[in-house]
């Protein structure tokens, strides 16, 4: 697993690229070093099964917390999610 911060930040850009492809994000990006803030496009949207093995790519960030955020006008709460425990 890269120590370098540079290299640990790269990878979380490619990981929130990766992932705001998928069906049902609006967008992805990091509001820490360890959570991921995964804004969904719908109230409908899971992308959960898709998003883990993007996440999981990089052994160093699969134990990261997901913030699955609904759309703006949405009455559904945040929801959290870990693809992988420590």
């Amino acid at each position: 697993m890269p120590t370098d911060p540079k290299e640990l930040d790269k990878r979380r850009q490619e990981a929130a690229n990766a992932i705001s492809t998928l069906f049902g994000v609006s967008r992805a990006l990091w509001s820490t070093q360890s959570t991921l803030l995964v804004y969904l496009s719908s109230e409908e949207a899971d992308p959960t099964t898709d998003l883990c093995p993007l996440l999981e790519r990089y052994p160093e960030l699969a134990a990261s917390r997901v913030q699955l955020q609904p759309p703006a006008d949405s009455k559904k709460p945040v929801r959290f999610k870990q693809c992988r425990t420590y």
